[in-house]
C-alpha cells in the first residue's frame, strides 16, 4: 500500500482557505514537492541500500574466508614441518642416549668380566 507523504490537494485547499491565491498556492505546492522529493528517502531507496550493503558484506566475508583458508594452509604446513623437525631431533636424542647406554653396558660388561677374572 502506497503511503501518502504529501497530500498536494489538501495542502492547496488549506492554503486557499487561508486566503492564499490559487496561483500562489500552486507555487507553494511546487516548492514543497521539490523539497520533499529531493530529501525524502523512500522504502525503495532503503531496499536498494540494504541489497548493496548485503552484497558488499558478502563480498568482504568471501574475501576474508579465502584469506583465512590460505593462511590456515600455511600454518598447517609450518606445523607439519615443525612436527617432522621434532621427530628428527627426538630421534637424534634417542640415538645419542642409546649410544651412551650401549657404551655404559659395554663398560659395565668389561668391569664385570675383569672383576670375575680376579
Amino acid at each position: 500500500m502506497t503511503e501518502i507523504i504529501f497530500d498536494a490537494l489538501k495542502f492547496k485547499k488549506s492554503l486557499e482557505s487561508s486566503g492564499v491565491p490559487p496561483k500562489q498556492a500552486e507555487k507553494h505546492i511546487e516548492i514543497m514537492s521539490l523539497i520533499i522529493n529531493s530529501k525524502l528517502t523512500t522504502k525503495e531507496d532503503l531496499k536498494t541500500l540494504e541489497i548493496s550493503i548485503r552484497h558488499d558484506t558478502n563480498s568482504e566475508f568471501t574475501a576474508v574466508r579465502s584469506e583465512m583458508k590460505s593462511e590456515f594452509a600455511v600454518v598447517r604446513a609450518e606445523m607439519a614441518n615443525l612436527k617432522n623437525e621434532i621427530i628428527i631431533e627426538v630421534g637424534k636424542l634417542l640415538d645419542r642416549k642409546l649410544t651412551i647406554a650401549i657404551g655404559i653396558i659395554a663398560a659395565l660388561d668389561i668391569i664385570f668380566k675383569l672383576s670375575v677374572l680376579r
